[in-house]
């Protein structure tokens, strides 16, 4: 039996209220707690923002920070601004890219959704150039942090953006971008200790080291050093009495292969897709139960490249390639003698 015209029409209006008020941003929450940007984000699913700012000081990688305004819309239609305090960041992409990284400072005093906001800094990864090829390189970057997240929580947190820039003089351009979790939120998340300034670091947790290691072997990165703690943070956690390292920065990783990546020339190898272990450990069979680990990972870990919105099938096969070769030669990294191991050619036709 069909139902009426006018009971149906309001089961329409009680299912879109009841969808309205299960969404936080409907309402206007008053509380002394804090929260956090990033998190709002999540939770309440925003996948677009407006960032208005001076393009123009910003392509000139101008090192003077500029006062901007964010913008969003909830999904029941309320409007957000905040302002922002935008600088570039970032040393070899600010040399070859026109459009160098950000990082967006929150000051104190913003309220959203009747709620202060936790005054932080977030780390906005954008795009490189103006070319549909600079979105795919941003894509797969974030594909690489959502492998890490994959296997273990002592990770960043990443939020995938579809950002438009504009400017006072009505230039407006759209891009993907990632928004990183701020390093104190990462630290109270996992209720652990984060280990910043001059913090001194002897020795690292070996479990974690060892997946930290095999994993930046995997995506091909050697972008990264404990000692000058480059492209990481260390952190605490109550479960480890010693350090953990937490990864980031991922667009020298053979995975992305962006066109300015290039390996350090101390190191024996040419391009940044050979992979090369700098694991520092004394006995290799601790690695086992990592690669051990990582087996079993495997599927979920090739699942996580069809979940990018915006990658492009013949990069996701790319990618798909480039992480069947670690699984194909991971075992190597268990003989004392090998620290290098070839990846697979990933310019034939049948990856296109």
């Amino acid at each position: 039996m069909r139902t009426p015209f006018h009971l149906s029409k309001i089961a329409s209006v009680i299912t879109l209220l009841a969808l309205c008020l299960g969404l936080t941003g409907c309402l206007s929450r008053s509380g002394s707690d804090q929260a956090s940007f990033f998190n709002l984000l999540q939770s309440d699913g925003i996948q677009e923002v407006a960032l208005e700012l001076d393009l123009s000081a910003v392509r000139a990688k101008s090192d003077e920070p500029q006062a901007g305004t964010l913008r969003w819309q909830h999904p029941c239609g309320r409007a957000y601004a905040i302002p922002v305090e935008v600088s570039t960041r970032g040393n070899s992409r600010r040399t070859y890219c026109n459009f160098p990284p950000l990082k967006l400072d929150l000051g104190e005093g913003q309220v959203v959704q009747g709620r202060p906001l936790i005054p932080e800094s977030y780390k906005l990864v954008s795009h490189c150039l103006d070319s549909d090829a600079d979105e795919q390189l941003v894509l797969k970057e974030f594909l690489a942090y959502r492998l890490y997240e994959e296997l273990t929580p002592i990770s960043f947190r990443t939020h995938l953006l579809k950002i438009t820039y504009r400017d006072a003089n009505g230039q407006e351009e759209r891009h993907w971008a990632i928004l990183l979790e701020d390093k104190n939120e990462l630290a109270e998340r996992l209720d652990a200790r984060l280990l910043d300034g001059d913090a001194s670091v002897q020795t690292v947790a070996a479990d974690e080291y060892s997946l930290f290691t095999v994993f930046q072997y995997m995506i091909g990165n050697t972008d990264w050093n404990l000692g000058r703690r480059h492209n990481l943070k260390f952190i605490r956690t109550e479960d480890s009495s010693l350090p953990v390292p937490v990864p980031y920065d991922f667009d020298f990783s053979g995975l992305v292969d962006a066109p300015y990546a290039k390996p350090h020339p101390d190191l024996p190898i040419h391009d940044v897709q050979q992979r090369f272990f700098q694991w520092r450990g004394r006995d290799r069979a601790q690695l086992k139960p990592v690669l051990e680990y990582l087996a079993g990972k495997k599927g979920a870990l090739l699942d996580r490249i069809e979940t990018v919105p915006g990658l492009q099938a013949k990069e996701k096969n790319r990618a798909r390639a480039y992480l069947e070769s670690f699984f194909q030669t991971m075992d190597q990294l268990l003989e004392h003698d090998v620290r290098m191991v070839e990846s697979l050619p990933l310019d034939h036709s049948d990856l296109s």
